[in-house]
Parts: C-alpha cells; sequence; structure tokens
C-alpha cells in the first residue's frame, strides 16, 4: 500500500465523508443492510429485544431494507450501518469510533464543544441520547441509549425513518419530553467534518 493510500486511510477515519454526512439521517446513507445491537446480556431487559424488533419492522416497512438483530458488538461488521440500542459505555465501541468529545457511561453522558465548554448530563430517569456515532470510512452507528425504559423509548422514537426531515446530530432528552417535545429536549447539536461538536448545541 503506497504512502498516499496509508495518508487517505488514516484522513477517512478522523474526519466525515461520503455517506457519513449530514444529521441523524445520514444513517440511511448504506450500501449494506443494517444491524441492530442488543446491550450485553447481563444488562438486557425485555424492552430491550422489543425496540429492536420494532425498529427493524419499520426499516422494512419504509424502506423494504434488511437488518439483523445481533447480540453482540462484535458483529458490527460489514457494509451496513448499525443502531445500538441501549449500549451505554463509549469504552465499548473502541477506538474505531475515533476520538469524539463525547463520553458517555451508565451515570454520566459528556459533551464538550470546539470552544472547549464542557456540559455533564447525568443519566437520570427519563434521559434519553440518540446520535451519530462514526463506524470507520462510509459508515455509521446510531446510538440509542436511556436511563431506564422511559428514557430509552423516547430517544428511539427519534430513529430517522424519512430522508431530508431536519435532526440534529446529537439529542439528548429529559424527563419532559414525554409531554414537551422537542422542548424538553437538554441539549441538541451537529457534529463538524471531524466529529467534533460544534460551539453552538444547546
Amino acid at each position: 500500500m503506497g504512502s498516499q493510500s496509508v495518508h487517505n486511510q488514516l484522513w477517512r477515519r478522523k474526519e466525515r465523508s461520503g455517506k457519513q454526512l449530514g444529521a441523524l439521517d445520514a444513517f440511511l446513507n448504506t450500501s449494506g443492510h443494517f444491524t441492530i445491537v442488543l446491550p450485553p446480556v447481563a444488562q438486557r431487559q425485555p424492552y430491550h429485544q422489543e425496540l429492536a424488533i420494532e425498529i427493524s419492522r419499520n426499516l422494512h416497512q419504509y424502506y423494504s431494507a434488511d437488518s439483523d438483530i445481533v447480540e453482540d458488538i462484535r458483529y458490527m461488521t460489514g457494509e451496513g450501518n448499525v443502531i445500538l440500542i441501549d449500549i451505554k459505555d463509549s469504552r465499548a465501541l473502541g477506538q474505531a469510533a475515533t476520538d469524539m468529545a463525547l463520553s458517555f457511561n451508565e451515570e454520566m453522558i459528556s459533551v464538550q464543544d470546539t470552544t472547549g465548554r464542557l456540559k455533564i448530563y447525568p443519566m437520570e430517569p427519563g434521559v434519553g441520547a440518540i446520535f451519530l456515532r462514526p463506524l470507520g470510512p462510509e459508515r455509521v452507528a446510531i446510538v440509542v441509549a436511556g436511563a431506564d425504559e422511559d428514557g430509552l423509548r423516547a430517544a428511539a422514537r427519534l430513529v430517522p425513518l424519512r430522508t431530508g426531515v431536519g435532526q440534529p446530530s446529537l439529542i439528548i432528552l429529559g424527563k419532559e419530553a414525554g409531554w414537551k417535545g422537542v422542548e424538553g429536549a437538554l441539549a441538541m447539536g451537529m457534529f463538524d467534518s471531524k466529529w467534533q461538536l460544534s460551539n453552538g448545541f444547546l
């Protein structure tokens, strides 16, 4: 592999390009089938499987798209894009996900914009989040997570099913989102070309 080819591979790992571009609906730009990944067995609840089946059914209904529901994050290989259901540890995604200014675990979601401003959102009852994450050149994942079932279901309702619908690439929902809609969002923002959160996030 020549030095130019190696340079191109490194650039594509760090910057958004091609089918990664766009807001949440960038997830729909794929040449392969979709993969829906359930959380680890120790953390899995019956509603995780229910949501995975519902999302798979919607993708088939709206796009006649095939999707696999898998039980292990290691099976995220291939050409298609991925939905991660309630996987609440950014470290589980590995370095292939590149260095984003966003981290999350069972207790909180931490975001930092391009100016260095840091905000932390505790994973309290009713809190949910949905956002894009890179998987390598031309592929993305959507992370759908919640502090509990209510938060997860609220975030899952934002999985894009229509192209061209204006959605940011990161949405964190508070417990009031169930009846306030978008006004119940704690944060919304867009990732820039280097997967960093723009300084205009809420």
